[in-house]
């Protein structure tokens, strides 16, 4: 070997024989060196050049290759640059850097790389993505991906972890790609997509949402879902599972809790678990009870704070209030004035339910309203119930108008204790007044007599006399229907005719005596039967009956009195009045029709006869029907006696007279 060479000729320094490895400088400012007779790199006043497949090479862990700038300005540096220095396309691969070894076998692997691919050479668009690849189970595997639109972590979908580790935490972030979950703060599967171990803060800087819950699911199952779970090992009663705090600051810029929801257990036996929710508000300073839902009740102010409660509806502000300061509520009204206050209209409308309204003292039930009529499940009354015997009473204007004992008696007029029977009875007290104390009416009678009562009443109730009482009744009809019917029903006859028998009607008169009463005198008047107002019957205390005759008096004196009263007899039926057959029934010349012309018995309207009787026309027949026979007794004795004086003699005949105990009128 002759050594170094120094071709003064070409500016050049050979370093083999063959001259294939030189350093020239043949061309101004720039530096050639080759190897083998390739071109290994160029070196100009601004660039070095190196050639393609150039190896760095050391025998010892030194750096390869270093970049050093002295520059002292601001600018970046130093500077790698590699350039493909050609007109590029989409998809071109314009630069990769390989970390490269070999296997226990000796293969040499890219063990990682880093690639560049031109995605969009348009100019003034140009886009570009980079790729770093690793090698993983004997595959080298795309691991990040930057590109414009996106960065993709294991674009491979490999069983390849992506953790970001803190100062303090070695999984602040975790990508767990084998069970596809993404972790904050630990490493372990919670059982969600998003594990977060510790706080988590969500803080924006405007009024939009911090949290959003979004589901696209179109079935109708209830979505989006939050779920709050204490993964206790050992739960217990009482147990706070889960707490939702609102915090603000206060003017002195400390932090408030202002209010907060929270969950309770209250009861952990598996098949009867119970649960509590409470609302808090902060009152004064403090964290209070707003409302707290609990197993066996719902309860609002628990703290029994001056706190007011009050529900809007469409078209009242005060629908339901509950004062806290004056323990009263409201129903359409912010101002109850009592217990309980209804504004408005103040209807109250009980609708359903055997007990609507109910009403209690400290001790004991005392009232309650019942949409039901009692017994009768399918009635629409209202009940009245007070407790023991107090008397429930109704007022208006400042005076007691119904008053219901508690042994059933039913007053009116302040009466304190009515003298009615318990269970029902109903005493009816009107005080010093004179006027109706009870009327019955009906919307379909007119009676016109407007004198007495109003038309539309057919029946009224009042004081006979108003000094001394006694009871008036009177009954208005609008057509000859009686103005007052006395009905009486009984289920067995009572055929007696003693004075304790019975009837279907009766009527009783009775004389005070002390604080008793006794029967009547013989000729006191026990009943008297009007024409308006003049009496037209009057019935004595033994039972003697005097009517008044004035337009009815008449005699009979053109009928033969006797006739007249068989004629009735035989009228009613021989067998049926059990009369015995007279040889002279038939020279009685009357017959029922002739009765009826008499007004000895009663017709109807078409002047056909019926059974009815003129008591008193028949008592008139009888007195001159006795008068008749008196006569004609008289006249037969005087003709008698003159046959006798004529045959016997005056003496003999008065003789007989004397015997027979005869007077003949004088």
């Amino acid at each position: 070997m002759a050594g170094v060479q120094i071709d003064g000729v070409n500016n050049k320094i050979d370093f083999d024989d063959d001259l294939d490895t030189s350093i020239s400088a043949n061309t101004d400012d720039t530096l050639v060196i080759e190897a083998g007779g390739n071109t290994m790199a160029t070196i100009t006043a601004t660039t070095l050049t190196i050639n393609d497949g150039t190896t760095i090479t050391t025998a010892d862990n030194t750096d390869n290759l270093t970049l050093k700038s002295t520059d002292t300005d601001a600018n970046i540096g130093p500077n790698l640059r590699l350039y493909r220095a050609v007109a590029g396309a989409a998809s071109d691969a314009i630069g990769t850097i390989d970390w490269a070894a070999q296997d226990v076998a000796g293969n040499l692997q890219d063990y990682a790389s880093a690639a560049v691919t031109i995605t969009d050479a348009t100019d003034g668009s140009e886009d570009a993505t980079l790729t770093l690849k690793v090698m993983n189970a004997g595959a080298l595997n795309q691991m990040l991906t930057i590109s414009g639109p996106e960065t993709v972590v294991n674009e491979g979908s490999k069983d390849h972890d992506f953790r970001v580790e803190s100062n303090g935490n070695t999984h602040v972030l975790f990508v767990d790609g084998g069970n596809d979950h993404v972790n904050i703060g630990g490493s372990s599967d919670a059982g969600g997509l998003l594990n977060v171990f510790g706080k988590a803060v969500f803080k924006a800087s405007d009024n939009s949402d911090n949290i959003e819950l979004l589901t696209t699911d179109a079935d109708g199952n209830v979505g989006p879902n939050l779920k709050m779970y204490r993964n206790s090992s050992s739960p217990a009663d009482n147990d706070d599972i889960g707490i939702i705090n609102f915090v603000g600051e206060n003017d002195a810029g400390e932090e408030v809790n202002y209010a907060q929801i929270k969950s309770i257990i209250k009861d952990v036996t598996n098949g009867t678990e119970d649960g509590k929710l409470e609302l808090f508000h902060v009152l004064n300073g403090a964290l209070t009870p707003s409302l707290q839902i609990t197993p066996t009740e719902i309860v609002l102010n628990e703290s029994s704070n001056d706190l007011d409660f009050r529900v809007e509806s469409n078209g009242d502000a005060n629908m339901l209030f509950v004062n806290g300061g004056t323990d009263r509520v409201g129903i359409k009204t912010n101002a109850p004035t009592k217990t309980l206050g209804i504004g408005g209209d103040g209807i109250i409308s009980l609708e359903g339910g055997s007990n609507a309204l109910t009403f209690y003292d400290s001790s004991a039930l005392k009232v309650y309203l019942t949409s039901q009529s009692f017994g009768d499940h399918n009635g629409d009354g209202l009940g009245l119930v007070t407790s023991g015997d107090e008397p429930h009473k109704f007022f208006t204007n400042g005076a007691e108008r119904l008053r219901i004992e508690g042994n059933g008696k039913i007053t009116t007029g302040g009466e304190a204790a009515g003298d009615v029977s318990d269970g029902g009875g109903l005493g009816l007290s009107q005080g010093g007044s004179d006027g109706n104390i009870l009327t019955f009416k009906s919307s379909d009678i007119a009676h016109g007599m407007i004198d007495y009562d109003e038309t539309d009443t057919y029946a009224a109730f009042k004081k006979y006399n108003g000094g001394e009482g006694g009871l008036g009744v009177t009954g208005y009809s609008e057509s000859a229907s009686p103005g007052i019917n006395l009905y009486g029903a009984i289920t067995t006859a009572d055929t007696g005719t003693a004075h304790t028998d019975e009837a279907a009607v009766r009527v009783v008169g009775a004389l005070r005596n002390g604080q008793a009463v006794t029967n009547f005198a013989a000729n006191d008047n026990l009943f008297t039967i009007m024409n308006n107002t003049n009496n037209q019957v009057i019935v004595k205390g033994d039972g003697e009956i005097f009517s008044n005759q004035t337009a009815t008096v008449g005699v009979f004196d053109t009928y033969e009195d006797a006739q007249l009263v068989r004629a009735y007899d035989l009228s009613q039926g021989k067998y049926k009045a059990g009369l015995i057959d007279s040889k002279f029934d038939k020279f009685v010349q009357y017959n029922a029709k002739d009765l009826a012309d008499a007004n000895l018995i009663g017709k109807e309207k078409d002047g056909t006869p019926n059974s009815f009787v003129n008591i008193t026309g028949m008592q008139r027949l009888h007195n001159g029907a006795i008068w008749q026979q008196y006569e004609k007794h008289q006249k037969l004795a005087e003709a008698v006696y003159e046959m006798a004086k004529e045959t016997l003699g005056a003496d003999k005949a008065d003789a007989i007279l004397k015997k027979h105990d005869i007077k003949l009128l004088n």
